[in-house]
């Protein structure tokens, strides 16, 4: 089983941005539709995981699967995130994305997918110089070791690609930086409106 779940983390509750920076507009459309229609494109299925604040936002609007972080979990950050998806969808792989990149391409995703391989457990984008886990693919076997870092509130993601066979790609996204740039606060957002 080669299975692709798209994941969009759309748990965060935006608080340097001051509102709900997924339903900022750009170019016409909510900041969060960019990511779903990158991962529908080269995933088999896709989920949003979201919190409590804007499962109803997210679960009326939305033709896919939606979803709050496990309960034990809850407002944990995109740890718990990747965990609730795993949990949720069985797969052998979960293409992750944040919900806060409006220049992610279809394109980008489809090369990490090329390298999906046994050896690893982790394909993670290294974008000068940073390493970018939140636009990343995860195989399903980490999900003990997320479950235990959040058991023990070690919560960054970078605690899980230490800790796991990962692969980082530091070549093949020249050009594309942009891809990579995410919303955090009101001074990000205006600069994309520029």
């Amino acid at each position: 089983m080669n299975r692709t779940i798209g994941v969009v983390m759309a748990g965060g509750y935006s608080k340097r941005f001051g509102s709900n920076k997924a339903l900022a507009d750009y170019k016409g459309k909510p900041l969060y539709r960019y990511s779903i229609e990158a991962l529908k494109i080269v995933a088999e299925d896709t989920i949003l995981v979201t919190n409590e604040d804007f499962y109803s936002f997210y679960k009326k609007q939305l033709d896919l699967q939606v979803v709050m972080d496990e309960e034990i979990f809850k407002g944990a950050g995109p740890l718990a995130g990747l965990y609730t998806a795993m949990k949720v969808c069985k797969a052998e792989w979960y293409l992750v994305t944040p919900v806060d990149v409006p220049m992610i391409s279809a394109s980008i995703l489809t090369k990490l997918l090329t390298y999906r391989n046994e050896k690893y457990q982790a394909v993670i984008p290294v974008i000068n110089g940073k390493k970018q886990p939140l636009i990343g693919l995860y195989h399903r076997s980490v999900l003990e070791r997320v479950s235990q870092l959040l058991m023990d509130k070690q919560l960054k993601m970078h605690s899980l690609l230490s800790d796991i066979s990962t692969l980082y790609i530091e070549e093949g996204f020249i050009g594309e930086e942009a891809s990579f740039h995410n919303i955090n606060t009101r001074q990000d957002y205006e600069s994309y409106l520029i």
